[in-house]
C-alpha cells in the first residue's frame, strides 16, 4: 500500500515540477534551463530579488565568435573548425583540450547564441521502436526506459538572453548588448 502511494506522490511531484519549469519558461525566467551554454556563466537570483541570468564569458565568448566566423563566413568545415580549436589549446567547458564535432554543431544549433535561449527543446518520450537486436557495444536491455527526442522550433518557449552574436539575427554583428 505505501509503494501505491509513494508512486502516486512522486508522480504527483514529477507533473509539478514540470509546469512549474513551463510557467517559469513562459515569464522569461532563464533558472528554468538546464544549464549556461559554452560562454556563457550563470548567475543565480540575488537575495534582494534580483533574477537569475546569464553572464558572457569573455575568453569562451571570443572562441564562440570565431566558430561562427570561421563556418558562416570563412565556409571552413566542422572538422576542421575542430582541428583549429584543438591546434590552438581552447579547451572545452568540461576543461577537455580536444574538441568533437558534436560539440561545435550543438554551439552552432544553439539560438541562445543570438539572444534567445530556448525551453522545450527535447522531449523525453517511450522508446519509439522496439529493436529486433541489441545495438553493437550496447546492452540488451536499454538502462533508460525511455528516449530523448528533439522537439519541432514552434513548439520551443524563447527566454531573451545577451547574445555573444554570430548569425541568424541582425543584432549579432553588432557586438555585445
Amino acid at each position: 500500500m505505501q509503494g501505491m502511494i509513494a508512486e502516486y506522490e512522486r508522480a504527483k511531484i514529477a507533473e509539478r515540477h514540470r509546469r512549474g519549469k513551463l510557467h517559469g519558461a513562459k515569464r522569461g525566467s532563464v533558472n528554468v534551463l538546464s544549464g549556461a551554454p559554452y560562454g556563457y556563466r550563470y548567475i543565480r537570483r540575488q537575495l534582494d530579488g534580483t533574477p537569475a541570468r546569464y553572464v558572457i564569458e569573455l575568453p569562451q565568448a571570443a572562441t564562440v565568435r570565431a566558430i561562427f566566423q570561421w563556418v558562416g563566413m570563412e565556409r571552413l568545415s566542422i572538422g576542421e573548425v575542430v582541428r583549429r580549436l584543438t591546434e590552438s589549446g581552447t579547451v572545452t567547458a568540461s576543461g577537455k583540450p580536444y574538441w568533437d564535432r558534436s560539440v561545435v554543431w550543438g554551439i552552432l544549433r544553439n539560438p541562445a547564441y543570438m539572444g534567445r535561449a530556448a525551453f522545450g527543446k527535447t522531449q523525453s518520450r517511450e522508446h519509439l521502436q522496439v529493436r529486433v537486436r541489441a545495438q553493437r557495444h550496447s546492452a540488451d536491455v536499454p538502462k533508460k526506459p525511455h528516449s530523448t527526442t528533439r522537439t519541432d522550433r514552434q513548439d520551443w518557449i524563447e527566454i531573451h538572453s545577451k547574445h555573444i552574436g554570430g548569425g541568424g539575427s541582425p543584432h549579432a554583428r553588432s557586438g555585445w548588448e
